[in-house]
């Protein structure tokens, strides 16, 4: 693979001149007018590597390698999802947009074919989406699932272990909200209308809630994985709201603002203190929990909760400042590297929403500031900087607590997968 973690390219179309970064024009993001908290539309801005044209910018690598400073998707947005190295979106007016790579069919479009720039899937009443490692996944108007992309362990939930490059539709009414619907590396999760969740696809580490997981012969219960959907038992709040899983753990947030865990890799993933891995729902400590913020590899993850205007915390492996509590293995506090429950972050900053990648991590507040941490890798910290460095001990522009991108106050949500960041403003 080329490297382009030291490729010193910026964006040369569309970057943000409300911004305010290093080098760029100032403020008029008080002009602007502020549409009512995740309604929409959406202005759609991206941001870090850009392998395989993930940017949407029309160009594959070799163009734009990375961005570091915020760079506009035209259009009106209403769902993004962001899976590893390729993305997807719903429009407004009820359309389907995929782009990026496509290498087991997960765009969508019945081929296996790169695109750099978005392109549709047919139909106009899409309602969300989101997407998983290498799959993807919507839900339509009517409450009808679909996925597609890679299957190797079932995570479509059609039957049988078969990639398929366009849309294949899951049984049943679910949820139309982006919260209803969740992809991990190699599983998927959603609810139904009726807030009952179901689970499907990898089971190694037990994270399917179902009381089994595979771990070689001999061990009890093993279950490899399901190829179809799996309800998880009945919960004391009566049902679930917010599907948050990550790789090799997965989350939910029931009724009751409760959060539960199941898998591992033990106490760095599932928060829960306990240094074992876990295949039925584990509650992890605190309640009134309104976000969650996993990692695809499962070994971090990051929320909110509290009664009065939430705290935001983090827990897991620390390598690269990720947790942003201003702690890392180069620090001298003995066991820093890690946090087995959760802990403030920095700041004092209440984050409405949350999205956390392999090094870095980044909010938006209940002010509609962003902000970013860990290391600059692909200039994903968004500070108009080179993006040198991938590791936080060799990265001279890492953070290891969040530093506010730009002085724009307009932003709704972020998603994140791999390298790449996805922001959606208020029109």
């Amino acid at each position: 693979m080329k490297d382009i973690e030291n490729t010193k390219k910026e964006a040369p179309l569309k970057e943000a001149p409300f911004l305010g970064l290093t080098g760029m024009g100032g403020g008029v993001a008080s002009l602007m007018w502020h549409s009512a908290a995740g309604v929409g539309p959406f202005n759609l801005w991206v941001l870090g590597n850009n392998q395989y044209g993930v940017l949407g910018q029309n160009q594959a690598e070799g163009y734009l390698e990375y961005c570091s400073s915020p760079i506009q998707i035209p259009g009106d947005w209403q769902t993004i999802g962001n899976g590893n190295s390729s993305q997807i979106g719903t429009k407004p007016d009820g359309t389907l947009w995929t782009w990026g790579r496509n290498n087991y069919g997960q765009l969508g479009h019945n081929d296996t074919t790169l695109r750099s720039s978005p392109t549709q899937i047919p139909g106009t009443d899409w309602a969300a989406c989101n997407a998983g490692g290498y799959h993807m996944m919507a839900v339509k108007t009517d409450g009808s699932l679909y996925l597609w992309g890679k299957n190797n362990y079932g995570e479509l939930g059609v039957n049988d272990k078969t990639n398929y490059s366009s849309p294949k539709q899951i049984p049943g009414t679910w949820g139309i909200t982006q919260d209803s619907l969740c992809g991990g590396d190699s599983t998927s999760q959603a609810i139904k209308a009726d807030g009952t969740m179901w689970m499907w696809g990898t089971n190694q580490q037990g994270q399917l809630f179902q009381n089994t997981r595979s771990g070689g012969p001999g061990t009890p219960n093993q279950i490899d994985g399901y190829s179809s959907p799996r309800q998880v038992g009945n919960n004391p709040s009566g049902g679930w709201k917010v599907a948050g899983g990550g790789g090799n753990v997965m989350f939910a947030i029931d009724n009751n603002d409760d959060l539960w865990a199941c898998g591992g890799p033990g106490a760095r993933g599932n928060g829960d203190g306990q240094s074992i891995k876990k295949s039925s729902p584990t509650q992890v400590p605190s309640s009134n929990w309104s976000v969650i913020a996993p990692s695809m590899d499962g070994g971090k993850a990051m929320g909110v909760n509290g009664p009065t205007g939430g705290s935001s915390v983090s827990w897991g492996f620390n390598p690269t400042g990720v947790l942003g509590i201003n702690r890392s293995p180069s620090s001298p506090q003995p066991g820093s590297d890690f946090k087995e429950t959760p802990v403030t972050i920095l700041g004092g900053i209440t984050f409405t929403k949350m999205a956390m990648g392999p090094q870095n991590a980044w909010g938006v507040s209940n002010e509609g500031k962003l902000y970013a941490w860990g290391t600059n890798g692909f200039g994903g910290l968004g500070q108009n900087q080179s993006g040198d460095g991938p590791n936080y001990s060799t990265d001279p522009e890492a953070r290891s607590q969040p530093v506010q991108i730009g002085t724009s106050t307009n932003w709704n949500s972020v998603r994140a997968a791999g390298y790449t960041v996805n922001i959606l403003e208020n029109q």
